[in-house]
């Protein structure tokens, strides 16, 4: 008896091979393969696109001579001042002020920027043109913070007196059966300052968001390496 299931197998595998066969494409390397591209090793780029003196005063406003003159003093590419005020414009105004774009949207001043070029193209020049203020007024901040602390410190030991004496009259005024006396307002120095900052360095993503926590403005984030801090966020 002819076992019409096999003989239809063989049949299938048989028009499969064929019209395999009839499918497989012949490469021709020398005429089909591409020429391979190089630019990306190559150490020639094009420039970076250029702004008009029109679009420049546009863009910066009263800003665009400063920017001008800053990069000539530090020998650095407009771009990088450019860019650097930018960045630590963003990082200043933080969350005092939010953009809206309409009812339910609303980002806050936020921009990621990054120095690229060469070695010694001007980069940090660049950047420190901008910086320098910066951390001039984060010289003034921490000043402020020693001295609001020293303060703190003075008023803190003579609240710990108050406080150990009114914990001993109202221990004593409890045993006796008297009502014991209320706290004095003096007894609690309040809650120490906090320093106030603008910028951070090198610092972990832990840290960063406590100072994030503890300051509701914002931080301006400065870094000369970037493959360091891209390494910091595992």
């Amino acid at each position: 008896m002819t076992d019409f299931n096999a003989m239809g197998a063989q049949l299938m595998a048989h028009r499969d091979q064929h019209s395999l066969h009839e499918h497989v494409a012949t490469f021709n390397v020398p005429s089909d393969w591409p020429e391979p591209d190089a630019s990306i090793i190559r150490p020639e780029r094009p420039p970076a696109p250029e702004m008009t003196d029109s679009e420049f005063q546009t863009v910066f406003g009263s800003w665009a001579d400063w920017i001008r003159e800053a990069a000539e003093v530090k020998g650095a590419p407009v771009d990088f001042v450019a860019l650097a005020l930018l960045c630590s414009a963003s990082g200043i105004i933080g969350n005092s002020r939010w953009t809206v774009a309409w009812d339910g949207w609303k980002e806050p001043p936020t921009i990621w920027g990054i120095l690229a070029g060469d070695p010694s193209s001007g980069k940090s020049p660049g950047q420190d043109a901008v910086l320098d203020p910066i951390k001039e007024i984060d010289r003034r901040l921490s000043a402020e913070f020693i001295a609001a602390r020293d303060s703190w410190a003075s008023k803190d030991e003579v609240a710990k007196l108050v406080a150990s004496k009114w914990k001993a009259d109202a221990k004593q005024a409890i045993a006796e059966g008297s009502e014991p006396p209320q706290k004095p307002a003096n007894a609690d120095a309040g809650a120490p300052p906090v320093r106030g900052r603008i910028r951070i360095t090198d610092t972990t993503t832990e840290k960063a968001a406590e100072l994030l926590r503890d300051g509701w403005r914002g931080l301006l984030l400065c870094r000369d390496e970037l493959s360091g801090w891209l390494a910091g966020m595992d």
